[in-house]
């Protein structure tokens, strides 16, 4: 069989060829529309490559990017790993001691910021990190400007014709670093060939189903997981994409999806649960849309539920980890489940994280390292494996992978006969209550579904007698009532009895990571001095 190398820069000229007429929108610049077709794409996509090179950027080279979701961070995407570089998504969200370890980390040679984000770049030329070279994405007024140089006027001077380098598909071409809730953050490099993989497997019919008549706006940011693989996975498959830009209120996101006829969006909980409460809200529904990917956290079923029965909207829950690229589970039904349960069935299917597609597999085991029988109830530590999971960190030499081949997730789950897979709780997580496991997350579901209810976090805490003990910290909904006694009675009729946590406190707001996540390091050290009698 012939050598075809399965490269980024491969995507990029087959949509050119395929599908060069369907349509790029992305929103930037304040009130700027850009909007391109995937022909014009890839000349804008070829010039920033001879930009790139005329800088003196060459193969293996480290070029990081602060920016939102946009046409030009896409571009990047593209030319930079096109040239055999590597492009180092930074998330914004990090402390800067947090962005000054993962750039001196990486050894970035240049980075590509937006407007939001020029003090952080201004802070950062002042360090001796090894950046030589800054560039601002967007059009720039502001008076200091020595350390920088813009994008699109050196885009313009570039022509728009690149002949692109044939590739080892196994060299580096994006690099993401994991949000460092222990120690520093990790580095996980994927590569050509596991970048296309993914997405040729993730957006299949049974999985992602991400087709040419869609119109996909990824809300999850290009900085977190590549926007988990969709830059790639929607070109391929010859969609339209609309980028939304910093905007991510839910009133700016609706009047997107719907003027622009999205048909397909993706993003986490917290996100998708603020644009739920507008369209609620105001009565809005969006034109076409039609289908939901949720995933970065688990969500409540009352948020499928809604969005399933209300708007039509089917949704699918999806799991997986930077480690991951970083599909690993998708909750699709099997043909069985679709025939044979109703809604409410397959509504308590759907909340499980899903079962693994071609090219992932996943194993349980015991604290012992004996594997847990498939049963829906059995807990056991989650292992995975596949082609396009991380067997080292970058710049580590050692497998950060057992010595059969596992990436240990650090989470705790249960398979069910069917081979969907369901969290239980991070091992960190999970609360060790008189030598039995009570799953947090499980709690904060429940809890999450009680009207007045917006958000729930379950922490353990230091107890005497049990070990620890679970509280729950809440926020409720705008004009909300619920008080204890109305949260213990709603709890009562759907946990076991020690479940019940033994204190409820309530709070304006979680803290939340620079990931979208609830960080519950900060809640149990706020908390740690809790002692229940």
């Amino acid at each position: 069989m012939m050598h075809f190398p399965l490269t980024t820069s491969s995507i990029l000229e087959y949509v050119e060829a395929e599908y060069g007429t369907r349509e790029l929108i992305s929103y930037c610049d304040k009130d700027f529309v850009f909007r391109c077709n995937y022909q014009e794409f890839a000349l804008r996509v070829k010039q920033l490559a001879n930009s790139l090179i005329a800088k003196g950027i060459k193969p293996g080279d480290r070029v990081a990017t602060l920016a939102w979701n946009t046409h030009r961070h896409m571009e990047l995407y593209y030319a930079i790993s096109g040239i055999g570089a590597i492009c180092h998504t930074i998330n914004p969200r990090y402390s800067m001691p947090q962005i000054e370890y993962i750039i001196k980390h990486a050894n970035d040679k240049a980075l590509y910021f937006d407007n939001d984000f020029l003090t952080i770049a201004k802070s950062l030329s002042e360090l001796s990190l090894g950046i030589e070279t800054f560039v601002c994405l967007g059009i720039n007024s502001s008076e200091d400007n020595s350390f920088f140089t813009s994008y699109e006027n050196e885009l313009a001077v570039q022509p728009t014709t690149f002949s692109w380098p044939v590739l080892d598909e196994n060299i580096g071409a994006a690099l993401c670093y994991t949000s460092g809730t222990t120690g520093n953050p990790k580095g996980v490099l994927y590569t050509h060939r596991s970048i296309c993989l993914h997405s040729i497997i993730s957006s299949h019919r049974e999985n992602l189903d991400v087709i040419s008549q869609d119109v996909v706006c990824p809300i999850v940011p290009m900085f977190h997981v590549n926007a988990w693989g969709l830059p790639y996975t929607v070109p391929m498959f010859g969609a339209s994409m609309v980028f939304a830009g910093s905007n991510m209120q839910a009133e700016a996101l609706f009047n997107i999806l719907d003027k622009e006829k999205v048909t397909y969006i993706a993003g986490v909980p917290t996100i998708l649960s603020a644009l739920l409460n507008y369209m609620d809200q105001h009565s809005s529904k969006p034109q076409v849309l039609r289908k939901l990917l949720v995933g970065g956290a688990a969500p409540n079923t009352s948020l499928i539920e809604k969005f399933e029965q209300d708007y039509d909207v089917n949704v699918l829950h999806g799991w997986g980890m930077t480690e991951t690229s970083p599909v690993a589970t998708l909750c699709t039904p099997k043909p069985h489940i679709r025939e044979n349960l109703n809604f409410a069935e397959q509504l308590a299917l759907k909340s499980k994280q899903g079962r693994r597609p071609y090219g992932v597999e996943l194993k349980l085991i015991n604290t012992s390292g004996e594997i847990v029988p498939h049963d829906g109830k059995t807990f056991g530590d989650l292992l995975v494996r596949g082609a396009w999971v991380s067997e080292r960190y970058f710049g580590c030499e050692t497998s950060s992978s057992t010595p059969d081949g596992w990436f240990e997730t650090g989470d705790i789950a249960t398979i069910d006969q069917d081979g969907y897979m369901q969290i239980v709780d991070r091992s960190k997580d999970v609360i060790k209550s008189g030598g039995e496991w009570i799953s947090s997350v499980e709690l904060e579901n429940i809890a999450s579904t009680m009207q007045g209810i917006a958000q729930a976090a379950v922490i353990g805490v230091a107890h005497p007698k049990w070990t620890e003990r679970p509280i729950m910290i809440l926020v409720k909904s705008a004009n909300s009532n619920v008080n204890t006694d109305d949260i213990k009675a709603f709890l009562a009729e759907r946990v076991p009895s020690w479940w019940m946590p033994d204190s409820f406190i309530f709070t304006d707001a979680l803290p939340i990571g620079a990931t979208g996540k609830v960080q519950k390091k900060d809640l149990r050290e706020k908390y740690k001095d809790v002692v229940l009698s």
